[in-house]
């Protein structure tokens, strides 16, 4: 059983719920007539940007793979074409 919260102020204040979730998912799983499985809670928060940026700016596969080969551009698994971490250099 997963639980997100929209913002970390809940996450302070759940302890009453995570024991009704807990219960609720001890119910689900007997009435399924499965196993128990953890019950995880993600907190998560979100803002606008309403910044505007420059669109169109292309930057050369050269310069992309040099990040790359740097370690300064870590491509994520899912979709690693459009998600990656760009991490400031070691000194």
């Amino acid at each position: 059983l997963t639980a997100v919260y929209r913002n970390q102020m809940y996450i302070t204040r759940c302890l009453g719920n995570l024991i009704g979730l807990g219960l609720l998912q001890s119910f689900v799983a007997k009435e399924a007539g499965l196993d128990i499985g953890p019950l995880t809670c993600i907190s998560t928060h979100a803002e606008l940007d309403t910044g505007t940026y420059p669109s169109g700016i292309k930057i050369p596969d050269k310069q992309i793979k040099a990040l790359h080969e740097a370690g300064t551009l870590r491509r994520h698994d899912w979709h690693p074409e459009w998600n990656y971490t760009l991490e400031p250099p070691e000194n």
